[in-house]
C-alpha cells in the first residue's frame, strides 16, 4: 500500500517543475539574444521565435514530464498568472529599459551621442518626453486603426 503525497510534497514537486520549465525557457531565450545580434528578423518572426516556439517547447516538455497539455500551466511557468500580471510587469518595465540603455551605451553605432545625453543629465528629461510622444501611436495601433489614416509615418514596413 503506497502513502498519498501529502500537500507539501506535491506542492515542492510542483515548484521543482516550474523552475526546471523556467530555466529551459531562459536558456532558449540567451540562445535567441545571440542569434539576435546576428540575424535580423521581422515582427512575425519576431513572434515565432519569442513567443509560438518557447511556448510550444514548455508543452511539449510538460506532456513529457506529467502527461498532460496545459496551457495554463505553461503561462503560469513564465510568470503569467492571474493576479499576477502587475508584479511580472513592476519587473519587466525597469529591468528592460536597463538594459535596452546598456545596450545602447555599449554597442550602438551613436554610442559616444547617447553616452552624451546620459553624462549630461538630458536623458532623464528626453527619454520621458520620447515615451510620451510615442504613446499616441501605441494607443492608435492597440485600438486597430491603421497609422496611414491617422497621417502616422509607419516606422516598420
Amino acid at each position: 500500500m503506497t502513502a498519498e503525497p501529502t500537500v507539501r510534497e506535491t506542492e515542492d514537486a510542483e515548484r521543482d517543475t516550474v523552475r526546471a520549465e523556467a530555466g529551459l525557457a531562459l536558456i532558449y531565450y540567451v540562445a535567441v539574444l545571440g542569434y539576435l545580434f546576428v540575424h535580423q528578423e521581422n515582427e512575425l518572426q519576431h513572434y515565432v521565435t519569442l513567443v509560438g516556439l518557447p511556448l510550444g517547447l514548455i508543452l511539449i516538455h510538460q506532456r513529457r514530464r506529467r502527461g498532460e497539455w496545459s496551457l495554463r500551466h505553461a503561462l503560469s511557468t513564465v510568470g503569467l498568472r492571474k493576479g499576477m500580471l502587475g508584479s511580472g510587469l513592476a519587473w519587466a518595465v525597469p529591468l528592460g529599459l536597463a538594459v535596452s540603455l546598456t545596450i545602447q551605451l555599449l554597442f550602438s553605432r551613436n554610442a559616444a551621442a547617447f553616452r552624451d545625453l546620459v553624462t549630461s543629465g538630458r536623458v532623464l528629461y528626453l527619454l520621458p518626453i520620447a515615451f510620451a510622444l510615442l504613446w499616441p501611436i501605441v494607443r492608435l495601433r492597440s485600438c486597430g486603426r491603421t497609422s496611414r489614416r491617422q497621417g502616422i509615418p509607419s516606422p516598420v514596413r
